[in-house]
């Protein structure tokens, strides 16, 4: 199987920036940031991209959304005390889904951290059924 390269997706426009500063708690017996970890920085990136829009991930203009997969690719190493800069580009955008794509830049080292990114389907949670992408987030995104 051929081995998918982010950094050969690199998006030429980011719609979105913020900073996450790495926590204690993030460490893990590496004196590093776990990997697992990562994914709840993916996480708090995509809530605060998606307060600045007016939306959430319950309320996304009408529906919600839905993570359905995930890819990662690590970098380079992250201690405690660093600050993350994660920008984010929306990509691959389709009928009912799109894919997140995250840069996530150590403010220590001026590396890149990690890159990853997040497919997300639109949802009606009580139907069970899968909605278009809501005009609104379309315009917003521009």
């Amino acid at each position: 199987m051929n081995e998918i390269k982010l950094r050969n997706f690199m998006p030429d426009k980011f719609i979105f920036k913020t900073e996450i500063p790495v926590r204690i708690g993030d460490i893990n017996y590496g004196n590093h940031l776990g990997n697992a970890e990562f994914f709840y920085i993916l996480h708090e990136a995509r809530l605060q991209f998606l307060a600045n829009i007016n939306a959430s991930e319950k309320d996304f203009f009408g529906c919600s959304l839905i993570m359905n997969k995930a890819t990662v690719e690590f970098k380079s190493q992250v201690v405690y005390g660093d600050t993350l800069e994660i920008e984010l580009a929306i990509i691959n955008q389709k009928k009912v889904r799109f894919d997140i794509f995250y840069k996530i830049n150590s403010k220590n080292n001026n590396k890149i951290a990690c890159l990853a990114t997040t497919s997300m389907s639109c949802i009606d949670y009580e139907s069970e059924s899968i909605k278009k992408i809501p005009l609104e987030f379309i315009e917003k995104i521009g």
